[in-house]
């Protein structure tokens, strides 16, 4: 995850010390202990979007989620004992979480989310009773995917790149659709992908989808977005999610979930949003290169 020779992403906009102090304590630990990980969540998404493109951000979150490809559960104990013996951090009820102590009154919950050799199937399950059950499809092409991204001068970091997150914000969705809290992320992904470094793509390698689109570029990201996330989806991820977009009752409640999180009723804006869901799982389908 961290090859030289792969592109490393400059942040444009500081980090807030909420984020900045758990996000390096997280990182400085699991480097030391050689833990493989990544950034996940809507912290990913704002620091891709906002940090690193400069586009508006997302929903208010301050708390962190990251995954780490472990192979033996002991490895999780470790990371989990190592994070709260450095005295920032102290442990949750949740088994996953552990909290950073920020002030006297401020914590900020951190979710150690672990995969990989672990998982039984798409799920993992806390030992010794493993009934603690949580999903994890998309995290092992999230943490493949993952872009680097310079937090300080001595600290680089993998982050869910923004096919990986909305493969996981998919999945989320349909896990806890009721909750809500998923689909406005997924609208700010695939609304926000054109903007977000592919604009001169769209002009270039990938003009036929603009040109279908009609040259409205938000679309047409939609679209490439999908593209890009079929080409980092493993067999069964695409297959599961392709069900999931061809159910006409689940589509449908994602988009009115969308158009629900805007805060708007116009018959426009739902339109567009059908839209832009349409083409991304258009976009899905398809796999194709440029040209």
């Amino acid at each position: 995850m961290n090859s030289i020779s792969r592109q490393i992403f400059q942040l444009r906009k500081m980090l807030s010390p909420l984020v900045l102090e758990p996000l390096e304590a997280v990182a400085q630990t699991a480097n030391s202990l050689g833990f493989p990980y990544f950034l996940a969540g809507a912290t990913a998404r704002d620091l891709v979007l906002e940090n690193v493109f400069g586009r508006p951000p997302g929903r208010l979150t301050r708390d962190l989620d990251f995954g780490f490809a472990l192979s033996e559960w002991n490895q999780f104990e470790t990371l989990k004992t190592a994070l709260i013996a450095t005295g920032r951090f102290k442990a949750d009820r949740a088994i996953q979480r552990v909290l950073y102590l920020y002030s006297a009154n401020i914590e900020v919950g951190v979710d150690l989310i672990p995969f990989g050799d672990i998982q039984d199937g798409s799920a993992i399950s806390w030992p010794p009773h493993h009934d603690f059950v949580m999903n994890v499809a998309g995290f092992s092409e999230a943490f493949e995917s993952a872009i680097l991204v310079q937090i300080d001068a001595n600290l680089v970091i993998p982050v869910a790149s923004l096919p990986g997150l909305i493969i996981l914000k998919l999945f989320a969705w349909v896990d806890r659709k009721y909750e809500r809290r998923d689909a406005p992320d997924i609208l700010k992904i695939i609304s926000e992908y054109a903007d977000a470094g592919n604009e001169e793509r769209l002009y270039t390698d990938y003009i036929h989808l603009l040109e279908a689109a009609g040259f409205d570029v938000t679309i047409a990201g939609a679209r490439l977005l999908g593209q890009d996330a079929r080409r980092i989806a493993k067999e069964e991820t695409a297959a599961t999610l392709a069900n999931i977009f061809e159910t006409d009752r689940i589509k449908r409640d994602l988009v009115n979930q969308m158009v629900q999180s805007a805060n708007r009723s116009d018959e426009s804006f739902a339109d567009n949003c059908t839209r832009l869901l349409d083409n991304f799982h258009h976009g899905f389908g398809e796999e194709k290169e440029p040209g």
